[in-house]
């Protein structure tokens, strides 16, 4: 939220070396809604992916893997969905959404969004079904605590060293 594609960089070299061909995503989050972004995705994967492409795996960052869900619980799937690998989530809200929300809401629309009351936007979305999903915490996250970055239809968790914002630098 409020990044660029720049703070995803290190991920997309390493990414590319191991020779995954990857799209780098980019969008605003001060422009638009969790819903609004997804169908940027969307739009974005359809002119993207072809028949060459055999899997489409996902990897996010925080705001990124709420984006990813929504993609992945519309009627219409990407092609060829593989795994998905969530770095700090904030699958089950942020209680720093709860408290940013009224003070950066306005310039950050999504993170009104991300609150941790059952009505949220992040609390309600539906599960996402038939996907294998990995997620990576940081243990020491103060914008996401580790408890909320669980996803119920999780296949693994694991706990890292480190923050927020950099977890997608670490090896």
């Amino acid at each position: 939220m409020g990044r660029t594609p720049v703070s995803m960089a290190p991920l997309r070299r390493a990414l590319e070396a191991e020779g995954y061909e990857v799209l780098s995503f980019r969008y605003s989050s001060y422009c638009c809604s969790i819903a609004e972004i997804g169908e940027q995705l969307r739009t974005e994967l359809a002119k993207t992916v072809g028949p060459q492409h055999t899997q489409v795996h996902f990897v996010g960052h925080s705001l990124g893997n709420i984006v990813i869900r929504y993609v992945l619980t519309r009627d219409t799937l990407p092609p060829r969905v593989g795994k998905v690998v969530m770095l700090a989530p904030p699958n089950q809200g942020a209680h720093a959404a709860n408290t940013f929300a009224p003070v950066v809401g306005w310039l950050l629309r999504p993170v009104v969004e991300l609150g941790v009351d059952s009505m949220s936007t992040v609390r309600r979305m539906p599960r996402v079904q038939n996907v294998p999903i990995g997620v990576i915490a940081a243990r020491d996250d103060h914008t996401v605590k580790l408890p909320e970055t669980h996803l119920a239809e999780e296949s693994a968790h694991l706990v890292v060293a480190g923050g927020h914002s950099f977890i997608m630098s670490r090896r």
